[in-house]
C-alpha cells in the first residue's frame, strides 16, 4: 500500500474489505457505513491508549486447558514524544479467526484479539496498516501440519479455514519507509504458558514442536529510537535438548548421552563417581542446568553449573543422590526430569525441577542416570521399569528434628530391637503440627516415636533408633527398634506421597536393624502394626493403621507386599523432599 494519503475513515472503510468481519460479516456482507464505524471505533479506542502515556495494559487471564505458567499483565513502556501529529502516525489493524467463533471483530494498536481462556485455536490471521509512508506489512504463520508458510501482506489471509488446523507460531515486518521509520511488536497467547514476552520486527512468537496453539494476540507499531513494550520472557519455545555424560568406577569417562538414553551401566556393579550434564535450547531463552550430588564421605556437595562435573573423579568415592534444575527463563517454560538406577534397589522413581533422586545414608551407590527435558505442560516421560514388581521404588530424606537430648536414652531405656511399629496418628493434622506437640508434650504425657511421615511424604526423626519409645505398651515399646507414626490428611495426592514414604521407611528401618519386613508375622521379629500389636500383648486397644488405610482404598494385604518390597503400589505416588 504505497503512497497512501492519510485519510481515516476511508482509507480504513476500504482497508476493511481486506478483513473478514464478525460472525455476521463472514459472508462479506457488511456494509461501507458498517465498515467505517468498525474501524473507526477501534482507532478511536487506540488513540484514546495512545493519549495515555502510549501505553497499552493486556488483561490478565487464566491460562486454558491445563496450564502450568500463570498469565500476567503485560504493559507497553511509555514512548518519547515523536514529531508527528496524531492524524499522522500509522496504524496497525489485525483480525484472528478462531475455532467455534469465526473472524472476531478487527481490533488494532497493541488491542488483544483472539479468544483466551475457552481452549480454542486460532486458525487464521489477517494485518494490515494504514500510513502515509510507504511500504508493507508482510507476515506468516506456522501452522499444524504444514510449519512456516510462505509470507503474505497488508490484509491477506495467513493460516487456513475449514481444516481445523491451529496456529503455533507467527512473524511479522515491515518494508519501506514504514521500516525505515516504525518497529513492529507483537506476542502471542499460548497453551499452557499463557502470555510468551514480546518480540519485533520478524522475530518468532509462539510456540512450535510441541503442539501447543496459539489463542490470542497483541500487535503495535513503535517509532524508531523509542521504547516499546517489554521484552522480558521468551517470545518464542520449542523442545530442548539435553546431553551428558559419566564417569564410572574402573571404565572412566563414557561416551555422551542424549534426552533419556541411559548413561552408565546395570548389572555390573560399578558406580558413578562423577558427572556432567548440558541443556541446550535454539530458541535463546536465557537460563542453564544447575546440579549437585550426595557422594560418598561427602555428604552434599555444592550446586554447579553446567556443563561442570559433579561430584568426584579420581578418589573412588560412589554418587548416591543427586539434584537438578533450571534457571532464568528456561526454568519457567521448561521441566528437567531425571531418573537413577540404584544399587539394591533398581530404577527409582522419576524426580523433576530439583527433587531428590537416589537415597542418602544408606551407602548405596547410583549406576545409571537419564535425564530429560520438556516443555511445560508436556506430559511426564515414560518411567523406566524398576526391577521389582510394583511401579516405583522411593528414596527419601530423613530431616533430623530431635526431641531434645538423646535424655530419652535414660528415661526409657534401650530396646531389644526386634520389631519396628507402624502407627497412624489418629486424627488430621499436619506434619509440623503433629511433630510440634509431641516435641513439647513427651515427657509429660511419656509418650513420643522415632519418626513421623506426612505433608506430602516428608520424614521427621525425633530421636535415635534402639530406644525404648512409648506408643506401643511396654511389651511393645521393649521390642521395638524404631516406631513410625504416620500422619492423617483429606487429600489423596498428599495420601500418595505420604503412603509411598511409609512404607518405603519401614522397610528401610527393618532391612538396617536386621530385621525380616513381612509385616504381621507369626514370628516375634519383623514388621508390627499396632494392630497387632494390641491383639498379641493386650497392652493397648489401639488398631491401627489397617482402618485409615482401608479409607483410601489400601486394602491389609496390600499394604503387607509393599512395606516388604519397600515400594508404593500407588503408581503416581512421588517422593517429596
Amino acid at each position: 500500500m504505497k503512497n497512501r494519503t492519510f485519510l481515516l475513515v476511508p482509507l480504513m472503510a476500504t482497508i476493511l474489505l481486506g478483513f473478514k468481519g464478525n460472525a455476521q460479516a463472514a459472508d462479506d456482507t457488511t456494509s461501507s457505513s458498517s465498515a467505517q464505524s468498525v474501524v473507526s471505533s477501534s482507532i478511536q479506542s487506540s488513540s484514546q491508549v495512545s493519549s495515555s502515556n502510549n501505553q497499552v495494559e493486556s488483561k490478565s487471564e487464566t491460562v486454558s486447558s491445563g496450564s502450568q505458567v500463570s498469565s500476567q499483565s503485560e504493559k507497553a513502556d511509555s514512548t518519547e514524544p515523536v514529531t508527528e501529529t496524531k492524524a499522522d502516525m500509522p496504524h496497525i489493524i489485525y483480525n484472528t479467526q478462531v475455532q467455534n467463533e469465526g473472524w472476531k471483530i478487527p481490533v488494532s494498536d497493541g488491542q488483544i484479539s483472539g479468544s483466551m481462556a475457552k481452549a480454542q485455536r486460532m486458525e487464521a490471521m489477517t494485518i494490515n496498516v494504514t500510513s502515509k509512508y510507504s511500504g508493507d506489512v508482510q507476515y506468516r504463520a506456522y501452522v499444524q501440519g504444514i510449519g512456516w508458510q510462505n509470507y503474505v501482506s497488508n490484509g491477506q489471509d495467513a493460516g487456513t479455514f475449514g481444516q481445523s488446523k491451529r496456529i503455533e507460531a507467527f512473524q511479522v515486518r515491515l518494508t519501506g519507509e514504514l521500516a525505515q521509520n516504525y518497529d513492529v511488536y507483537y506476542h502471542s497467547y499460548a497453551q499452557n504458558l499463557g502470555w510468551l514476552g514480546w518480540t519485533k520486527n520478524n522475530g518468532r512468537s509462539g510456540t512450535a514442536l510441541v503442539a501447543y496453539r496459539l489463542e490470542a494476540i497483541q500487535i503495535k507499531l513503535v517509532p524508531k529510537n523509542t521504547n516499546g513494550p517489554s521484552t522480558s520472557g521468551a517470545p518464542y519455545v520449542e523442545p530442548a535438548n539435553v546431553s551428558y555424560s559419566t564417569h564410572i568406577q574402573n571404565l572412566g569417562w563414557q561416551q555422551r548421552k542424549y534426552n533419556g538414553e541411559l548413561a552408565g551401566t546395570t548389572g555390573r556393579g560399578l558406580r558413578i563417581e562423577g558427572f556432567n550434564v548440558e541443556a541446550h535450547n535454539n530458541a535463546g531463552i536465557s537460563g542453564e542446568l544447575i546440579y549437585n550430588t550426595f557422594s560418598q564421605n561427602i555428604a552434599w556437595q555444592n550446586w554447579v553449573s553446567q556443563p561442570t562435573t559433579a561430584g568426584t573423579v579420581g578418589r573412588g568415592l560412589r554418587t548416591e543422590a543427586m539434584h537438578m534444575k533450571l534457571t532464568g527463563d528456561m526454568a519457567k517454560y521448561y521441566n528437567v526430569f531425571y531418573q537413577v538406577h540404584v544399587q539394591n534397589l533398581g530404577w527409582l522413581g522419576l524426580a523433576s525441577n530439583g527433587e531428590l533422586a537416589g537415597t542418602t545414608n544408606l551407602a548405596d551407590r547410583i549406576e545409571s542416570m537419564r535425564v530429560i527435558v520438556t516443555v511445560k505442560g508436556q506430559p511426564a516421560p515414560t518411567s523406566m521399569p524398576t526391577y521389582r514388581k510394583s511401579n516405583y521404588t522411593y528414596g527419601f530424606n530423613i530431616k533430623q528434628n530431635r526431641i531434645g537430648a538423646n535424655a530419652s536414652n535414660n528415661y526409657f531405656g534401650y530396646s531389644d530391637g526386634s520389631i519396628i511399629i507402624a502407627h497412624e496418628a489418629g486424627a488430621p493434622g499436619s506434619l509440623d503440627a503433629q511433630v510440634a506437640y509431641m516435641k513439647n508434650n513427651w515427657q509429660t504425657n511419656q509418650a513420643f516415636v522415632s519418626h513421623f511421615v506426612g505433608s506430602n511424604g516428608r520424614i521427621e526423626q525425633l530421636s535415635d533408633t534402639g530406644i525404648a519409645q512409648w506408643g506401643a505398651g511396654a511389651t511393645g515399646n521393649k521390642k521395638a527398634n524404631a516406631q513410625v507414626e504416620l500422619a492423617r490428611t483429606t487429600n489423596y495426592g498428599t495420601f500418595k506421597q505420604d503412603y509411598a514414604a511409609y512404607v518405603w521407611l519401614l522397610h528401610t528401618l527393618a532391612q538396617q536393624a536386621n530385621i525380616p519386613t513381612n509385616v504381621d508375622s507369626g514370628s516375634d521379629r519383623g514388621i508390627k502394626t499396632h494392630r497387632w500389636i494390641s491383639l498379641t500383648y493386650h497392652e493397648t486397644d489401639h488398631v491401627d493403621p489397617y482402618g485409615y488405610l482401608k479409607s483410601w482404598g489400601i486394602s491389609e494385604q496390600q499394604f503387607r507386599t509393599d512395606v516388604s518390597n519397600g515400594t508404593s503400589s500407588l503408581s503416581n505416588g512421588q517422593n517429596a523432599i
